[in-house]
């Protein structure tokens, strides 16, 4: 059987990639949740 390990540092930039797209889904979900309070107030 072939046991293949994902290689996280097999690309220079890939942890950096990762925190960056952490903080633009950690932002999203932000502003989501603060359009959902605006329009529940109109």
């Amino acid at each position: 059987m072939i046991d293949i390990n994902p290689n996280g540092a097999g690309f220079p930039g890939v942890e950096q990639l990762r925190v960056t797209v952490g903080a633009v889904m950690t932002i999203g979900l932000v502003l989501s949740v603060l359009v959902l309070i605006v329009a529940a107030m109109v």
